[in-house]
């Protein structure tokens, strides 16, 4: 008679002990897409003098789950910059980054603009963000003598 109780307390032992390593789980883990986020689709600046610059306006662009950097290029009459100081048409920003991109207008012609910014990575879907601004003629504010008589001659 004592033998059924090993039995028993040996069966249980064998069922708990075969449970499996309480660290697994079944989820099932999905891959990250990469991607490329911004806060802005479009930008409209104000009516620019040729050969002058707008104020410039900031985009926040951000890449996720790549494995290289986002090239940022602008079209002709717009230009970007990362400290709003030293702008070009052509940046890069590292991968899996957030950065503040700045871009302001600069028109050489009296002329509407229609650009864009494009951002691209081998990995991710491409984004363009659409820029707008009117070139207009520079115009040229001299001082005026005011209140003064201008008199040439023998002052009749």
């Amino acid at each position: 008679m004592i033998k059924k109780p090993f039995i028993i307390f040996s069966f249980m032992f064998l069922i708990f002990s075969c449970g499996g390593d309480e660290s697994s789980t079944n989820e099932v883990v999905l891959p990250q897409n990469p991607t490329i986020v911004t806060d802005k689709t479009s930008i409209s600046f104000d009516d620019t003098m040729v050969s002058k610059s707008s104020s410039a306006s900031s985009i926040l662009i951000e890449s996720k789950n790549v494995d290289s950097g986002l090239n940022i290029s602008s079209s002709d009459g717009f230009e970007i910059s990362f400290n709003n100081l030293d702008f070009s048409n052509s940046l890069t920003i590292e991968a899996n980054q957030s950065k503040t991109v700045y871009v302001r207008f600069s028109p050489s012609k009296i002329q509407t603009y229609n650009g864009n910014i494009n951002i691209q990575n081998t990995q991710a879907t491409d984004v363009k963000i659409n820029l707008t601004g009117e070139g207009i003629q520079l115009k040229y504010n001299y001082k005026t003598f005011s209140k003064k008589r201008l008199a040439w001659g023998s002052g009749f």
